[in-house]
């Protein structure tokens, strides 16, 4: 880890949190450490991006509730004496009601293009490979282009915009879901604790 980004992580860890002030800290620590771990990946590098949907039905549009999150595994700098392979950036957020129409596809769809949208912001230039890992079929099935893209057209072009530039090949696998994949059940506790937020 950088001194920089060192610094940052222990300033982050000095604050004091309570439940009215996490998401304050949460935010300027995103801002803050941004920057500092922006990294020019290495030939042959594959980056992980784990992503997932929450989604929470009501009586009509504006009581349906969703949520997302995203985990890029980031390979760490050369000259670590760490056993760990890679570090982890997350991001998780809620979709805010409206009198459009939610579903759980959508929740998904939302998961990749912010984890997107977060690599974006996280490397200088693209990878070699990028794999989205995914426990939903529809949006491994369709990001892969083995089903057709019939519907949530508005995401998926927002999802094609914002995968432009990110890696020379990017791959999507299907994980099945509470089955014990570390990174899987990160990303779904996050989305979980986003839409009971």
């Amino acid at each position: 880890m950088s001194n920089t980004l060192q610094s940052i992580v222990h300033r982050y860890l000095a604050q004091d949190f309570t439940a009215e002030n996490w998401q304050t800290h949460l935010n300027t620590f995103r801002k803050a450490v941004a920057p500092a771990i922006r990294t020019t990946p290495r030939n042959g590098e594959v980056v992980c991006l784990y992503t997932d949907g929450s989604f929470r039905p009501g009586k009509d549009n504006l009581s349906q509730q969703g949520a997302w999150a995203a985990l890029l595994c980031m390979p760490l700098d050369e000259g670590l004496e760490d056993s760990c392979a890679h570090s982890d950036l997350t991001i998780a957020g809620r979709i805010e009601p409206s009198s459009a129409i939610l579903t759980a596809p959508r929740c998904e769809l939302m998961a990749v293009i912010k984890g997107f949208e977060l690599m974006a912001r996280a490397f200088s230039q693209e990878v070699d490979q990028l794999v989205v890992h995914s426990d939903s079929q529809y949006v491994v099935q369709c990001g892969q282009g083995t089903w057709k893209r019939k519907t949530n057209h508005d995401l998926w072009q927002r999802l094609d915009k914002a995968s432009e530039g990110l890696a020379k090949t990017i791959t999507y696998r299907w994980v099945r879901g509470h089955n014990g994949n570390p990174h899987n059940e990160r990303v779904d506790k996050l989305a979980r604790a986003c839409l009971n937020a």
